[in-house]
């Protein structure tokens, strides 16, 4: 009996046919991971953003006279967007939120759930 030398087979032909279909899969599982990672980094943003212009709102509604009901109005959007771009520049850079885009997020915001003026216990008349 004698043997089989297998080895140039698997030098000439399988090993250049199975390196790129390895690299192949490589590539894709790293991609497939990166995709997964920047997805759950936007979510991340996301929600800091949400939560910044709740404050900013909040904030906002404040800062009116407490008058009865509440008027949003563009001071009260300028005054939530300020305070989100002191709290989280780094979070609008992130995402790419433009100046407008701010805006119309807290319009949306402050139409979607209108906050409710401050009521001192005591006021002064």
């Amino acid at each position: 009996m004698t043997a089989i030398d297998l080895n140039p087979i698997v030098d000439q032909v399988i090993l250049p046919i199975l390196a790129p279909i390895a690299l192949g899969l490589i590539c894709w599982a790293a991609r497939r991971v990166a995709g997964l990672c920047h997805v759950q980094i936007s979510a991340a943003n996301g929600a800091l953003l949400d939560k910044a212009i709740g404050n900013g709102v909040a904030l906002a509604a404040s800062d009116i006279d407490g008058s009865i009901p509440l008027v949003p109005g563009p001071a009260m959007v300028a005054s939530a967007a300020a305070y989100v771009n002191t709290t989280a520049p780094a979070t609008l850079k992130a995402l790419g939120v433009s100046p407008a885009a701010l805006g119309a997020a807290i319009a949306a915001r402050i139409a979607a759930d209108p906050p409710s003026p401050v009521v001192l216990a005591n006021p002064q008349p």
